[in-house]
């Protein structure tokens, strides 16, 4: 589903974001976050398990991703490296389990950035996603 707020230029090529987490609740709120923004256009795409974001991955190129570590077929780290081999592409990391080992090894496999769960915010989010666009 593509959001376009009339806020853009009509010839602005929409950012694609890639949400992957099992939790319809957070993705809404992620969705809701991303669109309630004036300063890119996007479009938003979901998936709930790590195939269906692969899946996703391969055939829309989506310009960032955001990850959720626990999947219901397999963890977020284990995923990165198949994003990241389909289509290289800047990950922002979510978890509830901000474990400094499981952060680091995030970062050492490529991810952008780390929100914690429990601290998301509409700021961070968006935040987040315009330096994996370089928009910072």
């Amino acid at each position: 589903m593509a959001i376009k707020q009339d806020r853009y230029d009509e010839q602005e090529k929409p950012r694609i974001i890639l949400i992957i987490d099992d939790s319809a609740a957070d993705r809404k709120i992620y969705r809701r976050f991303l669109t309630n923004q004036d300063r890119i256009a996007v479009e938003i795409l979901e998936a709930s398990s790590a195939h269906a974001g692969l899946e996703i991955c391969a055939s829309a190129k989506p310009d960032c991703v955001i990850l959720d570590f626990r999947l219901p077929d397999r963890d977020g780290l284990s995923l990165l490296d198949d994003l990241q081999t389909i289509h290289p592409v800047p990950v922002i990391f979510i978890t509830g389990q901000p474990e400094a080992l499981l952060v680091s090894e995030a970062f050492r496999r490529g991810v952008v950035k780390y929100i914690s769960k429990d601290t998301v915010t509409s700021s961070s989010i968006q935040e987040a996603v315009y330096d994996a666009l370089d928009l910072i």
